[in-house]
């Protein structure tokens, strides 16, 4: 099999032989990102999320509390975001992994698990809000102590 067409039967999205020049590279790379961007659903737009006393910025990848302002990482952003996104509502785990590292192996279950007891740190101060874990299912952010 060719490899240009081995390369898109196996995800790629896009094909360049040897030797190219920078600008159809920028070019390709440009349409790319139009494509993308043109895809992304409204709700996934939202930058600011507001939960018990706390605040989510999603494009400055920031959590803010009544104590105090945290940087997150990317992966921390967008735990969080699902959570809030499923508030009062259980997150199956697993589709906080597929949606979040891509697969549900073990290995990238037991990072999440580190992404979530750093979440649980910053948010413990804030009586409103609790991170619960469902035990074989996955998560839960309850907001005032409502289930």
């Amino acid at each position: 099999m060719k490899m240009w067409l081995k390369a898109l039967k196996t995800g790629g999205n896009d094909y360049m032989r040897k030797p190219f020049s920078i600008v159809e590279l920028l070019a390709r790379i440009e349409a790319l990102l139009i494509r993308f961007t043109a895809k992304q659903p409204e709700s996934d737009q939202t930058t600011t999320l507001y939960f018990g006393n706390c605040m989510l910025d999603t494009i400055n990848q920031q959590l803010k509390t009544a104590v105090t302002t945290y940087d997150l990482s990317y992966k921390e952003v967008m735990l969080l975001q699902l959570l809030i996104q499923h508030k009062n509502e259980i997150l199956e785990r697993q589709e906080a992994l597929l949606k979040i590292w891509g697969d549900d192996s073990l290995y990238n279950g037991n990072s999440m698990n580190v992404f979530m007891a750093h979440l649980r740190k910053m948010l413990k101060d804030d009586a409103s809000i609790q991170v619960m874990s469902i035990r074989g299912i996955g998560y839960k952010l309850i907001e005032n102590g409502r289930d």
